[in-house]
């Protein structure tokens, strides 16, 4: 069987080719790995999310902030951003996304949304008005002012990083987090050090597509 070469609307070029009957699907752009590839879909809503396992259940911490890696197969724009809170009690949490520098880390603060001011279980939205550019490589997460907890991503949701904490051990990070900045006051630019190497997921974002 011959080999095909398709292009999409943008008019990204696919690869495919024939290997022992089955078929190896590659982009010439550069290999993207579990990317949103449906049409966007206005009032829908998609998150962080790679793998699609069970969520589960994530603690905010004071003056936390938690990133992971973000792409869509498409330009998307996003009008609202959202959490889930599974606990009683108030809390304060931004969104936020990011840029990445040319090492593919976070880079420059693109987005942070207004105050989700929570007073217990149930959901929380706020307005945005963002579009992400498809096949490229966000930052996105949360940053909290104190401990609740929130419907999360688990590891099993999320894709690692790609390193680990040491040799000997069977943490794989899956997000980036620190401490070290006052809720509403993330950085504009991320200055990365592997102390923020992070494991055990992440709170999970919903984005309704406009």
């Amino acid at each position: 069987m011959p080999n095909y070469t398709l292009r999409n609307v943008k008019g990204s070029e696919l690869t495919f080719t024939e290997t022992d009957n089955n078929f190896i699907a590659g982009r010439t752009a550069g290999q993207l790995e579990s990317c949103f590839v449906i049409g966007p879909q206005t009032g829908v809503y998609i998150n962080q999310s790679f793998n699609g396992q069970d969520m589960t259940n994530v603690s905010a911490t004071v003056n936390n902030i938690r990133l992971t890696p973000f792409y869509v197969g498409w330009d998307t724009t996003i009008d609202q951003v959202g959490v889930w809170q599974t606990s009683a009690g108030s809390q304060n949490l931004r969104t936020l996304i990011y840029s990445s520098d040319s090492n593919g880390l976070p880079s420059t603060l693109l987005s942070e949304s207004s105050t989700l001011a929570t007073s217990g279980s149930g959901g929380y939205l706020a307005s945005v008005s963002f579009t992400f550019t498809a096949n490229t490589r966000y930052w996105i997460g949360t940053h909290s002012d104190g401990t609740q907890t929130f419907r999360g991503l688990s590891d099993l949701n999320l894709k690692p990083l790609g390193v680990g904490t040491g040799l000997n051990t069977s943490a794989v990070c899956d997000h980036l987090t620190s401490s070290s900045y006052t809720f509403g006051s993330p950085p504009a630019t991320w200055s990365f050090n592997t102390n923020q190497l992070g494991t055990g997921g992440v709170i999970s974002v919903g984005l309704r597509i406009a």
